[in-house]
């Protein structure tokens, strides 16, 4: 995987955020994350919150930031001139409570039901 789950910051409030490193340029699109239960070592099959990032191409070094709350897509420029990637689930309450935790999938192959 070329991306690396930092952490959640503020969990359980309204600033809540996952924040992910990128270990190697890639297109964010490719990702999709979620929110699930651990069991022990393993995570639950329930999984919840869907977020598919939109095509854009990240690089090494970069970090992305999806936060919970409501807000609009855009990116700053860091002082070692990598970049920061704002995201958000547009929700109305915190999804990292009790014993939520963040799941990031690669999905670069994907398909859908057709229409016929």
């Amino acid at each position: 995987m070329k991306l690396d789950i930092k952490s959640v910051k503020d969990r359980g409030t309204n600033s809540e955020r996952l924040v992910i490193q990128v270990l190697e340029d890639c297109d964010i699109g490719d990702y999709i994350s979620f929110v699930t239960k651990r069991i022990d070592d393993k995570i639950s099959i329930v999984i919840e919150n869907p977020f598919w990032f939109p095509d854009k191409k990240v690089e090494k070094g970069d970090l992305i930031v999806l936060y919970t709350k409501s807000g609009n897509t855009s990116f700053k420029v860091n002082k070692d001139e990598s970049k920061t990637h704002f995201f958000y689930r547009n929700m109305d309450n915190p999804v990292f409570i009790e014993d939520k935790y963040a799941l990031l999938l690669e999905a670069k192959n994907w398909q859908i039901e057709s229409n016929s």
